[in-house]
């Protein structure tokens, strides 16, 4: 009787022990997912940072040719460089046929 009961805690023991090592394997497995997600997190927050400053270089250099733009053209310059930073919002093709037929009858009075 004192060997069967002292099985039967030997076996409850292992049981548990068994069990115990699945529960650390399960925690260990989802300690390790967790880490690769944060350096994914990581990565994905510098990409996006390289992302967010390519695009603020390509406004300014967008901004900085249509102000060029508006200065080459002969009654645009007005209108374009007037604008400041809203130009950049309104493609400068939208703001022309606005220039060119307003300063038409405004200039023969300015000339006269």
């Amino acid at each position: 009787a004192v060997e069967r009961e002292r099985d039967q805690h030997m076996e409850a023991s292992k049981r548990h022990q068994e069990g115990i090592q699945r529960v650390q394997t399960e925690v260990d497995s989802h300690l390790t997912k967790l880490e690769q997600h944060q350096k994914e997190s990581t990565l994905l927050r510098e990409k996006l940072q390289r992302a967010d400053e390519e695009k603020r270089r390509h406004q300014e250099q967008l901004e900085q040719l249509q102000r060029e733009l508006g200065q080459l053209r002969p009654n645009g310059s007005a209108a374009a460089s007037g604008g400041g930073g809203a130009s950049a919002a309104v493609p400068a093709a939208a703001e022309q046929p606005r220039a060119d037929s307003e300063p038409p009858s405004a200039e023969p009075a300015k000339q006269s």
